[in-house]
């Protein structure tokens, strides 16, 4: 939607618009950011309209069980690579594994598992 459309598509703005003596099909006197404050002017919280949408969740609390599943899992996942962790029970050089020291195995194997729940969330179309 065009600027110069607003008014076609909002009775109120219309008639605001009209009071100040702007006329769409000639140059307008008032511009964008007049249209725009005029679209300000016009909302009114206490119109029906406003009441008839349905309220707006975050986007960061998980709507569906799949979400909460993916989102737990990745925290409990991430925390197992952060310091507490690492430095009490990951700091260990003594089982090397395939040649490798304990830390960087089991880094590798924390960083996979973070990256497989991205991939579940991904196909699940979360």
């Amino acid at each position: 939607m065009f600027w110069s459309q607003l008014p076609y598509f909002n009775p109120y703005l219309r008639c605001v618009l009209d009071l100040a003596e702007c006329h769409f099909n000639r140059t307008p006197k008032i511009g964008r950011v007049g249209h725009a404050l005029a679209a300000l002017l016009v909302l009114d919280p206490s119109s029906r309209a406003m009441e008839s949408q349905p309220t707006r969740r975050s986007h960061f609390i998980p709507r569906t069980r799949d979400g909460w599943i993916a989102t737990i899992s990745f925290l409990v996942i991430f925390m197992l690579a952060m310091p507490p962790v690492t430095h009490t029970l990951l700091n260990r050089t003594e089982p090397w594994i395939v040649g490798l020291p304990f830390i960087y195995v089991a880094l590798f194997a924390v960083y996979t598992a973070l990256i497989c729940v991205l991939v579940w969330a991904l196909r699940r179309g979360l």
